[in-house]
């Protein structure tokens, strides 16, 4: 079964959707488009899950989200009332704690992690791939994905990230557009910004 995605074109090229039962490693170098991404990551129906490190759950407009916001405190503001507050980056158990609190008051069909590349930074390694392995299996029939800054993650991560994923794209700029390439893909797809939408060009 596929989940479909908020990005039309990209539904039609993975013939729905992202395959349930997928871990999705999407790389980037450019935070705001990485953003923007994420935000449009999930479209179906049900609930889902956003862990934010790197983003205020004020940046993203995506109405299916329920944040575990592990970014306000640590920056200094105050967290909204209907999200599940974290201290900082650093507690990746609370995260966990939270998504399984989440879990049980929604029917969640994905989780998106944003970023991996600061839990990687702020935490025990080996405690971050079993956050990946805990967080994976609270969403058995949805996906899981993992947005990596390219530019603050080791090649070594970088491959067991890869090793780890059922589906990789890869996130670039280029004369304003998004280039996206996977191995899913027999082309690389390119987008135009509109607002807060991706349309194929």
């Amino acid at each position: 079964m596929a989940i479909p995605t908020g990005i039309e074109d990209l539904n039609s090229v993975l013939l729905g959707g992202i395959p349930d039962d997928s871990i999705v490693l999407i790389s980037f170098d450019n935070l705001d488009m990485a953003k923007l991404v994420a935000d449009l990551i999930y479209g179906g129906q049900k609930q889902a899950a956003l862990v934010t490190t790197d983003a205020s759950p004020a940046d993203f407009k995506n109405e299916k989200y329920v944040f575990v916001d592990a970014y306000s405190e640590q920056n200094g503001l105050t967290p909204r009332t209907t999200d599940f507050p974290v201290t900082g980056a650093g507690y990746i158990n609370d995260m966990s704690l939270n998504l399984s609190e989440i879990k049980g008051k929604y029917n969640l069909e994905a989780i998106v992690v944003f970023t991996l590349s600061t839990l990687l930074k702020e935490n025990p390694k080996d405690a971050v791939y079993k956050f990946i392995d805990v967080t994976k299996g609270r969403v058995p029939d949805g996906f899981l994905a993992l947005f990596v800054n390219r530019l603050e993650t080791s090649n070594q991560d970088m491959a067991k990230l890869k090793a780890l994923a059922t589906l990789t794209m890869e996130l670039a700029i280029a004369e304003d557009k998004l280039i996206v390439t996977s191995t899913r893909f027999p082309l690389p797809l390119k987008f135009e910004r509109e607002g807060r939408a991706l349309e194929a060009i």
